[in-house]
């Protein structure tokens, strides 16, 4: 007792910081048992980190994605470069698995979270809400789902870069010293290089700075511009997203901007004093972000309708939601005592606005509070990026009703007995409050497994060895296919829907001849299948152009899925479960483009292996019968090739086509 009396009390509670931190870093490992990674996307991340790790250099450009052409990664480069650069360093004096490592990076970078979130409520407050702050973010059951080992995500560094961020702008508003402005805008220039959805951190700064000038009354707005100039500089260094969707760099610029303007001419023009009022522009705020960058997320809303509706026709599977949030009980127990906290937050800020006694603290919370339920309206993982705006509200009623328990144990000798009964009843609620939240999440994490199921690792290390090169298969399992197989796939990042529906729709959606005909001028070697594939069918016929009248049973993915195929077009080589993967057979070389340019005709051909292509040329006049030039033609083909043929063509433009229906008719122009 001698020795902990000795400790200093700033000693004691970064003491008690470092057992938060083990803490939640204990809670973030329990997946760490599977040698696999979480989810669909961190199986691409770490594809791009092994390329680095490799190669030593960063593509942009990845060329196993969105074949025939190449994929560009959506992402920020330092999202892949961090861990690369930490792996690179790490494995000078260990030899650790690059899988494992990406793995076990969320679970540090999470629970080091703590740091910054205990800084921003110390700051506020004290150390009493720090603590309680750093405690809710170490063990709320959705955060820690969001820090869990192999959910490698670019949130994660996100918000480990963006607390800091906001850390200092804090300390410069307490201080009104311009270097905490120049260190908040150096980590969000860490936010903007690891993930898209940077630009929250700028706003949620724009709030607080807000919120500072009506409470405080004070200008403050040269730190402000400075930052905002900073953050307005970041935006043409990467792609940004709002609201799951990707939005321009002009549109983003003029939203900063915006938020910019409208503190300027509120601290030189507006002076109004009621406290509802502002509570009234944080609302309109909300309102603003809904109707500017579709906070429904329609992506989302739409696949849940075709999960319903495909698994209500046909054949279609029963469906189990098996990943909704609320069929996670204990999760949901968890997070009912901070809903019961929120909710005394709430009745406490109804409280101060009647009585006009509102602190600047709990309006800061309840702006934040504001523009968190605005951001997860489109998805559990939004609660981590948006979780100031719940542990800031949480922690202060929670450091609030603790520090009345602490008063109460001290004077406890000398209440009555009905007092005494009280104070043991709050302490009881304490622990309650306290130990929910730990083993909700302790048992939910314990029962988290992998979003790859055991019969798609197994087709992705079976795959690995095959000859073919592409595969074609929806985008989640062709994550997986890159990573694992190291195959090239036919999904895209660099679109807003990251999983291009419309090639999707192109194949899955046409009758069976089409779609096989589809598969081979797109020159598919393999397609996959599976239940899930299966339910996205009334999704993908949302960005179906060509094939509206084909039914769900009578369309080529209903019969890959049902039925199990062998024929001279395709043949079922692997099965498991319910994933079944198709080899499409080239009995003969595809031609699959014609190109005229110069004299010169170029013909893009085909085939998996060495083929011999027999045919004949005729250019037609354009939209006319006639034959102006017909040629027989023989050549060997092997994988993509591409023969020249000379011709002697007047000026002019022509149509292009080979016999036997081997090409898509081409308007060309000639031009000798």
């Amino acid at each position: 007792m001698k020795f902990i009396d000795n400790i200093s009390k700033n000693a004691k509670f970064w003491i008690l910081i470092l057992c938060i931190v083990i803490l939640g870093f204990i809670l973030r490992i329990k997946t760490l048992k599977y040698d696999l990674l979480l989810l669909a996307d961190p199986w691409y991340h770490y594809a791009m980190i092994k390329s680095i790790v490799n190669n030593g250099y960063y593509i942009p450009f990845n060329n196993l994605s969105n074949h025939p052409f190449y994929g560009r990664s959506p992402n920020p480069s330092g999202l892949y470069w961090i861990p690369a650069i930490l792996y690179w360093v790490v494995s000078k004096f260990y030899n650790v698995d690059l899988l494992k490592f990406v793995q076990i990076i969320p679970p540090i970078i999470g629970s080091l979270t703590v740091i910054p979130i205990y800084l921003i409520g110390k700051e506020l407050k004290n150390r009493y809400l720090g603590i309680t702050m750093a405690f809710v973010f170490a063990v709320s059951p959705i955060i820690v789902k969001s820090g869990l080992a192999g959910y490698y995500r670019g949130e994660v560094w996100m918000v480990f870069f963006g607390m800091f961020a906001v850390y200092y702008f804090l300390k410069y508003l307490n201080s009104l010293k311009m270097k905490f402005v120049f260190l908040s805008s150096v980590f969000t220039l860490l936010c903007s290089l690891v993930w898209n959805g940077w630009v929250y951190i700028p706003i949620i700064i724009g709030i607080i700075h807000f919120v500072y000038v009506i409470f405080k009354k004070e200008d403050v707005l040269k730190g402000f511009t400075i930052y905002i100039g900073c953050s307005l500089i970041f935006v043409g260094i990467w792609k940004v997203w709002f609201f799951y969707h990707y939005v321009s760099h002009l549109l983003v610029f003029l939203v900063l901007f915006g938020v910019y303007l409208f503190e300027l001419v509120y601290i030189k023009y507006i002076k109004i004093k009621n406290a509802s009022v502002y509570l009234g522009i944080f609302l309109l705020f909300g309102l603003f972000l809904i109707l500017g960058f579709k906070m429904l997320n329609i992506d989302i809303v739409s696949k849940i309708i075709s999960l319903i509706l495909t698994g209500k026709i046909g054949k279609g599977p029963r469906i189990i939601l098996t990943e909704s949030f609320f069929s996670y009980w204990d999760l949901l127990l968890g997070f009912s005592i901070y809903i019961f906290l929120i909710v005394a937050f709430i009745v406490k800020i109804i409280r101060m606005l009647i009585k006009k006694s509102i602190t600047f603290n709990y309006l800061l919370a309840l702006a934040l509070f504001v523009s968190s339920i605005v951001l997860c309206f489109n998805g559990v993982r939004y609660v981590f990026v948006g979780s100031l705006g719940f542990i800031l509200p949480i922690g202060l009623i929670f450091s609030d009703f603790t520090e009345n328990i602490q008063k109460r144990i001290i004077n406890f000798k000398n209440y009555d007995i009905s007092l005494k009964l009280r104070t043991v009843f709050s302490i009881f609620i304490f622990l309650i409050l306290v130990s929910v939240p730990v083993v909700s999440s302790e048992n939910q994490m314990s029962k988290i497994t992998p979003y790859i199921s055991e019969d798609w690792y197994k087709a992705s290390l079976w795959m690995k060895d095959k000859d073919g090169k592409t595969i074609f298969t929806f985008w989640d399992q062709a994550n997986w296919f890159i990573a694992i197989s190291e195959k090239t796939v036919f999904t895209d990042t660099q679109t807003e829907f990251g999983n291009n529906p419309y090639k999707n729709a192109y194949v899955f959606c046409a009758n069976y001849s089409t779609g096989v005909e589809r598969l081979k001028e797109l020159r598919a070697n393999y397609v996959a299948v599976d239940k899930r594939t299966l339910l996205m069918w009334y999704w993908l016929q949302a960005f179906n152009k060509m094939d509206k009248d084909v039914k769900f049973n009578e369309s080529f993915l209903c019969h890959l899925y049902y039925e199990n195929i062998s024929s001279k077009d395709l043949k079922l080589v692997f099965k498991s479960d319910d994933l079944k993967i198709y080899e499409v057979v080239y009995d003969k070389p595809v031609i699959y483009n014609v190109l005229c340019n110069n004299s010169k005709i170029r013909i893009y051909c085909y085939s998996p292996y060495t083929s011999k292509i027999n045919a004949t040329l005729k250019i037609c006049e354009f939209n006319k019968t006639k034959v102006v030039f017909e040629k027989n033609f023989s050549f060997e083909c092997y994988g993509d090739d591409i023969k020249l043929l000379n011709v002697s063509l007047d000026k002019g433009i022509y149509d292009v086509y080979v016999s036997d229906g081997e090409v898509t008719i081409k308007k060309v122009l000639v031009v000798r």
